[in-house]
């Protein structure tokens, strides 16, 4: 999918990956990273990146990574998008995440603003995927037996 022109050819994303970096009871921090290709003979300057993103088909963050990213010529340059995802604006995802799936589709989307002699161009970007989730502990209480049982308490 084309990223850039510059010089008569398109730059590209080359390959992404997506990766868990943080788990706790509230959410998730999920990078999303990008590999952007430049086969030209000029430098590219990205100037800002605006991104969305949908999980199992629910719309959940949007943000944008301001800062530019120079692109070398004939080279490649990494671009990670930090998404937060609470659990609770994704309806469901609780039961998802103990439901023993081993991943969650997600779609990103966006533009990448790339400046060039006439001002910046935004341009689109697009992509669907699946990451892999860890796996979530189990525990089980073996040989529990419960002694008595009153209004207040219960022996075990």
């Amino acid at each position: 999918m084309p990223a850039a022109s510059s010089a008569g050819q398109d730059s590209g994303l080359a390959s992404h990956r997506a990766a868990i970096d943080a788990l706790d009871l509230e959410g998730a921090t999920v990078g999303f990273t990008w590999e952007i290709e430049n086969p030209n003979s000029l430098g590219v300057d990205l100037a800002r990146a605006g991104w969305q993103i949908e999980v199992e088909g629910t719309r959940i963050p949007a943000g944008d990574l301001p800062s530019g990213l120079r692109i070398p010529a004939n080279g490649k340059a990494p671009l990670t998008f930090p998404v937060r995802l609470r659990f609770r604006d994704v309806p469901g995802i609780v039961s998802l995440l103990g439901s023993g799936k081993s991943d969650l589709g997600y779609r990103l989307s966006g533009s990448l603003g790339v400046r060039t002699p006439i001002g910046v161009v935004d341009l689109p970007m697009s992509h669907s995927d699946r990451v892999k989730l860890p796996a979530m502990p189990r525990f089980a209480l073996d040989g529990l037996r419960v002694r008595s049982v009153s209004f207040t308490t219960v022996s075990v």
